[in-house]
């Protein structure tokens, strides 16, 4: 038998990147979500050329836990290009809540699982674990906090017999030594281990976007590109054969997202060739008194064919200025020129401040040293300590 497993569509007609709509021009539809129905086709059109008996939709279906009346109908579209194939079997995750998904087990060939249920098709089986929200699991774990959640979980999972099907596990959790897109494993959550789900054949997982294989559980991660910290992930599905119990991992294209990084005033002077139909972050590093000289506007020529540019000034504030000056000074002196660097509207004698200070310092018996590698913007002329006769 031959499945496609994917996970973490996140339908939402507010669906973007760079927090702003994209309308596309042809239909007035939102760009994203027309972004993310091409993907659908790409995994229907691999279905009807490749074959395949079962999808399987790893939660996450929808964005939130009460979908818009158009999100229902993104859902129903782009399910019906799936059941045009082979059934779809799917759980729900955090952000389709208690009951978003599982109303649309109404479609024909949808089958949306409740915790443990089973779905039997010849010598497969499915067993269905959608995220541990309280509410969906109430029935089966009386009041259940997070760690009695993860034990009541794992005693259950025990119980699965095994009667010789091929049995997959299909869940929306995290798994301990998960990594999310930015490197980072999930805390603060109920956790499985890949122990808990090594007696099953396969576990078809969602919930973490980067795609990756940690013992029998395989996460696709999302099928389209939901924020920055994903623009260098791979996109795509697992195409399992039950008969090897082989699972592939298939990339599909996504529009591309680049990110960009310049310190004022080491602007752009070329157009970017590789920005073509791309969604684009370009930060630029300024300081307080040359934000005002930054013209974002200018800054988007610079990327004609990308789909949409949004510029982010970062403005370094004189504290950071001087946090990052101190962060090489040696002694008494340099801290002294990093706080005048920092307060250049003050009229002070330096000269004399810098003299008093040796005299203090000659006094009580402390060092007052500067040092000579340390880079002072604005102190052009250090003081020399004398040299000795």
């Amino acid at each position: 038998m031959k499945i496609i497993h994917m996970a973490d569509i996140h339908i939402d007609q507010r669906k973007t990147v760079n927090g702003r709509i994209i309308e596309d021009p042809a239909t007035s539809l939102n760009i994203r979500m027309k972004d993310l129905a091409d993907c659908m086709d790409k995994v229907a059109s691999f279905a009807a050329q490749n074959g395949c008996d079962l999808f399987l939709i790893a939660g996450d279906i929808f964005e939130r836990p009460i979908p818009l009346p158009i999100e229902y109908l993104w859902a129903m579209r782009l399910l019906t290009k799936l059941t045009g194939t082979a059934p779809v079997v799917a759980v729900a995750g955090n952000h389709d809540g208690e009951k978003a998904a599982r109303i649309l087990s109404f479609l024909r060939n949808v089958t949306v699982l409740d915790p443990f249920e089973e779905f039997t098709m010849g010598d497969l089986r499915v067993i269905g674990i959608p995220y541990p929200d309280p509410k969906v699991y109430q029935s089966f774990f009386p009041g259940p906090n997070t760690k009695s959640m993860e034990e009541c979980l794992r005693e259950r999972l025990k119980t699965v017999s095994r009667d010789g099907r091929f049995t997959i596990a299909l869940g929306h959790t995290n798994i301990a030594t998960a990594r999310t897109p930015s490197g980072r494993e999930v805390v603060g959550e109920t956790t499985l281990t890949p122990k808990d789900l090594s007696g099953f054949d396969y576990a078809a997982w969602g919930h973490i976007h980067r795609a990756q294989v940690i013992g029998k559980v395989h996460y696709p991660g999302s099928l389209d590109i939901q924020n920055y910290d994903e623009k260098d992930e791979k996109k795509g599905f697992f195409y399992l054969d039950t008969a090897t119990g082989k699972a592939d991992f298939i990339e599909i294209h996504t529009r591309p997202v680049k990110t960009f990084h310049f310190t004022y005033p080491n602007l752009p002077t070329v157009s970017r060739p590789d920005v073509r139909d791309a969604i684009c972050k370009v930060t630029v590093e300024i300081s307080e008194s040359d934000f005002p000289a930054l013209n974002q506007e200018d800054l988007t020529k610079y990327f004609p064919d990308a789909l949409d540019v949004d510029v982010c000034p970062q403005v370094v504030h004189h504290q950071r200025i001087r946090a990052e000056s101190a962060k090489g000074a040696t002694g008494i002196m340099d801290y002294l020129n990093v706080y005048l660097e920092a307060h250049p509207e003050e009229d002070l004698d330096i000269d004399r401040i810098k003299k008093r200070i040796r005299e203090l310092c000659t006094e009580a018996g402390i060092a007052c040293t500067e040092s000579r590698d340390i880079d002072i913007p604005g102190d052009e002329h250090p003081e020399k300590e004398p040299k000795a006769a």
